[in-house]
C-alpha cells in the first residue's frame, strides 16, 4: 500500500483549444516548446514551475514567432482545455476526472481512501490544485 501512496501521476498533456472561428490552438507538434507555449496559454502556473525546473526563461521561447507574452494575450481567453491522459493509471484517470468530470470522480474517489487521494500529484500539483487550474468546480 506504501509504494502506491508513494506513486505520481504520469504527465497528463495539455492541448488548449480556441473557440474562435473554428480554429484550434494546438501544440504543432510534440516538441518541449510547442507544448511550452500551449500550456502557457492555460495553464500559467505550471507554465512557470516548467520553465524555471528546465532553466528557462521567457525571453528564451518564442511561441508562433511571438514572445510567449504577446502570444498568451493573443489567444482567446474564453478557450477550452483538452486533457490527454499520458497513461491508463488509477492516478492519471482520478486527476484528469477531478478537473472534468464530477460523475467520474466521485467513482473513482469511491475507490480510495483520502491518505491515497492526498498522496496523489497530477502535473507536480496536487489533486486539488490540478482540479482548480483546470477550471473545475471544487469537487474535492
Amino acid at each position: 500500500m506504501k509504494s502506491f501512496i508513494k506513486m505520481t501521476l504520469a504527465m497528463v498533456f495539455i492541448a488548449p483549444l480556441s473557440a474562435l472561428a473554428n480554429e484550434r490552438i494546438v501544440a504543432g507538434d510534440d516538441t518541449l516548446y510547442s507544448n511550452l507555449c500551449a500550456t502557457a496559454v492555460k495553464a500559467p502556473t505550471v507554465f512557470e514551475r516548467q520553465l524555471r525546473q528546465l532553466r528557462i526563461t521567457k525571453s528564451d521561447l518564442r511561441c508562433n514567432g511571438m514572445e510567449v507574452s504577446d502570444f498568451v494575450n493573443a489567444m482567446d481567453s474564453n478557450s477550452t482545455i483538452a486533457l490527454r491522459a499520458g497513461s491508463d493509471s488509477f492516478e492519471t484517470r482520478i486527476c484528469v476526472a477531478a478537473a472534468t468530470s464530477a460523475e467520474d470522480f466521485e467513482t473513482l474517489k469511491a475507490q480510495t481512501n483520502a491518505r491515497v487521494l492526498d498522496a496523489i500529484s497530477c502535473n507536480e500539483m496536487s489533486l486539488a490544485e490540478f482540479a482548480r487550474e483546470y477550471g473545475a468546480d471544487a469537487r474535492i
